[in-house]
C-alpha cells in the first residue's frame, strides 16, 4: 500500500485541481437553473463529502482508511476552496436574462459572467446593474456611468455619457421608446408619450406621467397628473415636482447623477431659491405665498399676497402684504424666523 501513496497523493492533488476547475463553470450554472446562491452547491457538498469522511473513517477496517481518505478528503478541500472561491467572486449574485454580476477574487470591482461562469464582461466597475431592462446592464465609475449590450457585447452608451444625452425616442404605431445614437433599442416603445430632458425622462402612459433617469432606469411610477421643472436659483440644481389627483405636489431632486425624492407638500413650487429654501404659493383658495424647506415642513406661513424675493444684503427672504391702507413688508431667515418688517402708506 504504501508503493502506491505517492501515485494516490498526485491522483487526489490533479482530482482537487480538474473538480475545481469544473466546478468554476458548473456551480453558477446549477445555481442559475435553481434559484440557489453561488455558493450553496459547493456548501452542500462540502458538508456532504466530510460527512461522508466522519462516517467511513469511523466504519472501514483499519488498513483501509488511506484509500477513502484519499477519495474524500480531496473532495472536501475540493469543495471548500471552490466555497471560498464562489463567495468571493460572487458576491453580488444578481440574475437578470442569462447573466450574472461577478466580483474581482479579492476587490471591490464589478462585471458580468453568464450562467457557466464564463467572463464576458471584465469585472473593472464600481458597480454593475443587471436587473435594469432586459438585455443590459448599467456599468458606474466614480460618476460615469454607461450602458452595456449583453447579447453585443460591447458597450452601446460609452463611459461617461447617458442615454438622456446620447439617445433619441423612436415611434412605434403609437407608442414611443428610446435608442441609442446607433438606433440600438434600449427602452422598448411602450410609452404613449416621451419627453428628453437634460437630466431626466419624462414619459406618458395611459394619461399619466412618471420618469425614467437619465440611464433609462425606471424612476417615478407613471401615476401623476402632471409635471414641472424647477431650477435652484443658487446652484441651478434641477427639480422634477410630479402633481397627482388630489393636487398634491412631489418633490424630487437631482445630485450627482442621483435622483431622490425630498417631500409632498400640498402647495405648488413657485420659485426655490436654494436646496433648503422653497418659495410656495396656495393655488386652491387665494394664491397666497410662503415657504417650506427640504423637508416640506411650512417655516414661512403660506399667507402673503406677494412674495418680492431674495436679498443677499441680509439675506433675507421677502414677503408683501397689501392692506386698502398700508404695503406690509416682511423679512424672514431661512430658518423661518421673522427679522425684520417695514411698513409704507399707500
Amino acid at each position: 500500500m504504501d508503493s502506491y501513496k505517492p501515485i494516490i497523493i498526485v491522483g487526489g492533488i490533479a482530482f482537487v485541481i480538474i473538480f475545481f476547475l469544473i466546478g468554476m463553470f458548473f456551480w453558477p450554472f446549477v445555481a442559475y437553473l435553481t434559484g440557489m446562491a453561488v455558493f450553496v452547491p459547493s456548501l452542500i457538498l462540502a458538508i456532504m463529502s466530510l460527512l461522508a469522511l466522519i462516517i467511513v473513517l469511523g466504519r472501514v477496517k483499519p488498513s483501509k482508511p488511506f484509500v477513502y481518505k484519499s477519495i474524500l478528503i480531496p473532495l472536501f478541500v475540493c469543495n471548500m476552496l471552490e466555497l471560498a472561491f464562489c463567495s468571493a467572486r460572487y458576491k453580488k449574485e444578481t440574475y437578470s436574462g442569462n447573466t450574472i454580476v461577478i466580483t474581482q477574487l479579492f476587490g471591490y470591482r464589478e462585471g458580468l459572467a453568464n450562467p457557466l461562469g464564463i467572463t464576458i464582461l471584465s469585472p473593472e466597475y464600481d458597480f454593475v446593474y443587471n436587473n435594469t431592462f432586459e438585455g443590459f446592464a448599467i456599468c458606474r465609475s466614480d460618476n460615469d456611468y454607461g450602458i452595456y449590450s449583453i447579447e453585443l457585447e460591447e458597450m452601446v452608451v460609452p463611459m461617461g455619457q447617458t442615454l438622456a444625452k446620447n439617445g433619441h425616442e423612436f415611434s412605434q404605431g403609437n407608442y414611443y421608446g428610446i435608442a441609442t445614437s446607433d438606433d440600438i433599442v434600449v427602452i422598448p416603445a411602450v410609452y404613449d408619450d416621451i419627453i428628453i430632458k437634460s437630466e431626466c425622462i419624462i414619459v406618458e402612459k395611459n394619461g399619466k406621467y412618471g420618469a425614467l433617469d437619465i440611464m433609462g432606469r425606471h424612476w417615478v411610477d407613471c401615476e401623476y397628473k402632471d409635471w414641472n421643472i424647477k431650477i435652484s436659483a443658487k446652484d441651478y440644481t434641477e427639480y422634477v415636482i410630479f402633481k397627482n389627483d388630489e393636487g398634491y405636489n412631489y418633490v424630487y431632486n437631482y445630485n450627482k447623477k442621483n435622483w431622490s425624492y425630498l417631500f409632498i407638500t400640498e402647495y405648488d413650487i413657485y420659485k426655490i431659491e436654494n436646496d433648503h429654501c422653497f418659495i410656495v404659493q396656495d393655488s386652491h383658495y387665494d394664491y397666497d405665498y410662503g415657504m417650506v424647506n427640504a423637508s416640506g415642513k411650512t417655516v414661512v406661513p403660506v399667507e402673503y399676497g406677494y412674495y418680492i424675493g431674495y436679498n443677499s444684503s441680509d439675506e433675507t427672504y421677502e414677503f408683501k402684504e397689501v392692506t386698502p391702507y398700508y404695503n406690509y413688508y416682511y423679512y424672514y431667515n431661512e430658518a423661518g424666523e421673522r427679522v425684520n418688517e417695514k411698513k409704507y402708506e399707500r
